[in-house]
């Protein structure tokens, strides 16, 4: 062989060689971002949680737990939706300053102020984000425990959808010995599904009878791990593993920027309202107006209150009664402000379903709040009830559900007193 054909030869094993280690460090790298994007979907997102119950923390000895602990929180600018545009020439004229506060996290985790440990609270809420935003002044919890004057705990999850602090609140030990006489349960009209109302009631349904079926009626108690297998549903893992996807809300956050920069564009999920709402710049999350225009038969509302009813028996069995609180989409209230793309004059976005939902819940006489219309009529009087740069509502909000909730409970317990006692 002539040298320069070994030299050819030489140099195709080089470039061989180079193409199989690059290839084997491309694979290698993306095998590191796999393995830390399912990371944080355990470690950030807590996408575990949608899975398997474990058995609570409140199992352990309230003695040994640690003390209540104080988290300061920074004055902050801006929601969730500008956070998402991510340019900050074109967030700043709709953010809002959010003040400095405080959170106090009680021993089990939850936000709550300080308390005495053996004491039993008058209610209990639970439910989503909704009801978990805001420092220790802004919760739901706090606003109804200052309406009402009694002792208000707050077990709500933020970022955990409906479902998954009421199945932890049925399966916490302090509630089992002495139960509220309230619960109150909140969800958005984003979280409006028969298909995932009916999973939930699958799980409480499987709850008793699988924990009976194993170790006997006599000794069945809850605190057992649990694996919800209807959550690895195809239409279950379409939702969750996205939203759950470290990778997927990095890769977001660039694009972000480099549409900016090449087309002026911001992210197609954030809606400028097409008028002042209250007088000022307000944004919408492109999501929920497509939540808005759903199809009730897709959506399976006949499922929905056969479901909630099971969780209700399930609290009048052990002397609770259960109040539904129906809050509207920042979209629906506002909704005469959404760009005439999003709702032609044509072809008008249909009625909410929380109508729907509330007729048929309390048709099967359960007791429910639905916020819609007094938060229209507010509307009506100049009020703002949402943050203009965030999907949540504000304080004012807040407040007014509290009210109408605690409205509520007075007509369960008229002899109710402000004493944290109910005759």
């Amino acid at each position: 062989m002539s040298d320069k054909s070994k030299l050819e030869s030489r140099e195709k094993g080089v470039g061989r060689h180079a193409a199989v280690l690059f290839v084997a460090l491309f694979a290698l790298g993306w095998v590191i971002v796999l393995a830390a994007d399912w990371y944080f979907r355990f470690a950030r997102y807590e996408w575990d949680k949608q899975l398997i119950s474990r058995p609570p923390r409140a199992a352990l000895d309230v003695a040994d737990r640690p003390a209540f602990r104080t988290n300061l929180v920074q004055a902050t600018r801006g929601g969730d939706l500008t956070q998402l545009i991510g340019i900050q020439r074109v967030a700043e004229r709709f953010e809002e300053d959010r003040p400095a506060g405080y959170r106090v996290i009680d021993p089990f985790g939850f936000t709550n102020p300080p308390y005495e440990r053996d004491a039993a609270p008058d209610m209990v809420v639970v439910g989503d984000s909704f009801m978990a935003t805001g420092n220790m002044d802004q919760l739901f919890s706090t606003k109804l425990a200052a309406t009402s004057g009694l002792f208000v705990y707050n077990r709500a999850l933020f970022g955990h959808g409906p479902f998954v602090s009421v199945l932890h609140f049925m399966d916490d030990p302090r509630f089992q010995e002495t139960p509220p006489r309230v619960v109150v349960w909140g969800f958005a009209e984003r979280e409006i599904d028969g298909v995932f109302f009916d999973s939930f009631a699958y799980r409480i349904r499987t709850r008793d009878v699988r924990m009976e079926a194993e170790i006997g009626a006599e000794t069945a108690r809850p605190g057992r791990t649990r694996v919800y297998w209807r959550a690895f549903a195809p239409r279950s893992l379409k939702a969750s593993l996205p939203n759950t996807s470290f990778m997927a809300q990095v890769g977001e956050w660039l694009w972000n920027r480099a549409r900016y920069v090449l087309f002026r564009r911001i992210t197609p999920w954030v809606v400028v309202a097409a008028e002042p709402v209250a007088g000022d710049p307000v944004l919408f999350y492109r999501h929920h107006i497509g939540v808005l225009g759903r199809d009730p038969e897709e959506l399976r509302l006949e499922l929905i209150a056969p479901s909630v009813q099971v969780f209700d028996e399930y609290c009048r069995e052990r002397g609770m009664e259960l109040v539904v609180v129906l809050i509207p989409e920042k979209e629906q209230v506002y909704r005469h402000a959404l760009p005439a793309q999003f709702n032609p004059p044509e072809d008008p976005l249909p009625p909410s379903t929380l109508w729907t939902v509330e007729q048929e819940l309390k048709a099967r006489n359960i007791r429910v709040v639905n916020m819609l219309a007094p938060f229209r009529e507010a509307f009506q009087r100049g009020e703002r009830l949402y943050w203009q740069d965030d999907t949540h509502w504000n304080p004012h909000g807040v407040q007014m559900a509290a009210e109408h909730v605690w409205e509520e409970v007075m007509n369960v317990f008229p002899d109710l007193v402000r004493t944290g006692d109910i005759e």
